[in-house]
């Protein structure tokens, strides 16, 4: 189990583009509204902000996988430091690019040119929602406006 845990994972882009992923999708009905995402080329990164969060960030999660990976360009997703210590979980999301939530992490994702995808509300708008006062069983939210003091990432 400890090595389950400690042994690190590095990005697999086989695992990423299995036809598993496909049938995974078409599970949860996922389906892209609006224009064609912009493509990252040389000198340029691109940044996702992905919301809501939910419970288990699926949109988020989903967005490194499959036929949605290549449309979104293989981003690689952020997650929670205490992820990387869920045996299986973890190794599903780092065998797909995952990279920690830090400052630092997404600096080197988007200093080499690469696609990051976050949820700006974090772990916070993980429990934003029903049943909480002023929320509506049938409506997801987003937490936004606490983050509107984040200074922007140092890339050069």
């Amino acid at each position: 189990v400890l090595l389950t845990v400690f042994v690190p994972m590095k990005r697999w882009d086989a695992f990423a583009r299995s036809q598993f992923w496909d049938e995974v999708l078409k599970y949860f009905r996922v389906r892209i509204v609006g224009r064609e995402p912009p493509r990252p080329y040389p000198g340029r990164s691109v940044m996702y902000g992905v919301a809501p969060h939910g419970i288990v960030p699926f949109s988020l999660g989903l967005m490194q996988y499959g036929e949605l990976g290549k449309f979104f360009a293989s981003p690689r997703i952020t997650t929670a430091t205490i992820v990387k210590f869920i045996p299986v979980f973890s190794h599903m999301l780092y065998l797909g690019g995952a990279v920690e939530a830090t400052k630092s992490e997404i600096s080197k994702v988007l200093r080499a040119n690469g696609v990051a995808a976050i949820t700006p509300g974090g772990i916070g708008e993980m429990f934003l929602g029903w049943p909480q006062p002023g929320c509506q069983q049938d409506e997801e939210y987003a937490l936004l406006l606490r983050h509107a003091r984040w200074q922007t990432l140092e890339l050069w």
